[in-house]
């Protein structure tokens, strides 16, 4: 990802913020949330703002508001997990299970996705489960016709 370190924002070392990203919004609340998550989850929300933009620029009208959504998920994602909520509640963290990857691995040599759609942007949603959440995700997805989904990324968040 092309852009500046976190650091200049007062973001944790290792963290990268597009140049999507301006520095208009990153400020006030949006600011003090993102410092709230830890760095590999402020890259992730980082880059899912980043593709957005790209993408769908037009449709933004508000990417301060946008951008705050999108750190908002993972907050809430990040504190249901320290909360326990539920029976395995927490992330996967850094790598999926064993479990997980072997049915990924199984949508793309079934032909349901390619190796490129199963890229790191979606692995780092699907991190963000919980192993029980992410089988269910993985389930439910390969469960609806490919053509009717759109946004191969999104089926996970």
């Amino acid at each position: 990802i092309e852009g500046t370190s976190g650091t200049r924002f007062g973001l944790p070392k290792g963290t990268t913020v597009p140049i999507t990203v301006k520095e208009s919004i990153l400020q006030g609340r949006l600011l003090d949330a993102l410092r709230k998550l830890p760095a590999h989850l402020i890259n992730d929300a980082l880059i899912e703002y980043d593709d957005a933009v790209k993408t769908k620029a037009q449709q933004i009208r508000n990417p301060g508001a946008y951008l705050f959504g999108v750190i908002k998920r993972y907050t809430q994602v990040q504190e249901r997990a320290k909360n326990g909520e539920g029976a395995g509640a927490m992330p996967m963290g850094q790598t999926v299970t064993k479990t997980v990857q072997d049915r990924l691995d199984f949508l793309v040599r079934d032909g349901f996705c390619s190796q490129e759609e199963m890229n790191e942007k979606v692995k780092s949603k699907i991190r963000m489960l919980s192993e029980k959440d992410a089988l269910f995700a993985i389930d439910e997805l390969s469960s609806v016709e490919r053509s009717q989904i759109r946004n191969f990324g999104s089926y996970f968040m």
